[in-house]
């Protein structure tokens, strides 16, 4: 039941974001402020972090911010290709109101480009929508789940 409880409360977000989608204007390449989508596991993680260095490659100008919970934070802290971190599992992120806050602190970080890794990309591409971030690059696989397959859209890539 909590799964389903999970997909229809995704699915919420995903439609506000596509009614959304119109107001968002992608800004133009080179991108100044990046943000990439961690993973919550360890292994992931780890497996993730050549996309930092070649993204630092590709964008050497652009300053990487990575979405990591707390606990993989020191994992990833000293990696010289990640500027700055926001801590997806915040107390105060949890919920409708966290959803708005997090919307808040993403905005604030005025990002250009938004870098998805994952397979369950649903919620976080309709929270980068609604953030105003421009680019909007997923990386899904076939085994992405169908949610994530109806968010696609929302990625400018």
């Amino acid at each position: 039941m909590k799964s389903f409880l999970n997909t229809v409360y995704t699915l919420c977000w995903l439609c506000v974001a596509f009614l959304y989608r119109p107001f968002v204007r992608c800004k133009p390449l080179p991108p100044k402020n990046i943000i990439i989508s961690g993973f919550d596991r360890v292994g992931d993680l780890i497996c993730e972090s050549p996309l930092f260095r070649e993204t630092c490659k590709a964008f050497p100008q652009a300053r990487v911010t990575l979405l990591v919970s707390h606990t993989l934070k020191p994992l990833v802290e000293y990696n010289p290709h990640i500027k700055d971190f926001i801590e997806t599992d915040m107390p105060e992120y949890k919920g409708i109101r966290g959803k708005f806050r997090f919307i808040q602190r993403i905005r604030a970080g005025r990002f250009d480009m938004y870098l998805e890794p994952g397979i369950n990309a649903a919620l976080m591409l309709a929270l980068m929508t609604l953030a105003g971030v421009g680019e909007r690059i997923i990386m899904t696989s076939p085994i992405a789940e169908l949610v994530t397959r109806i968010a696609k859209p929302l990625a400018t890539r």
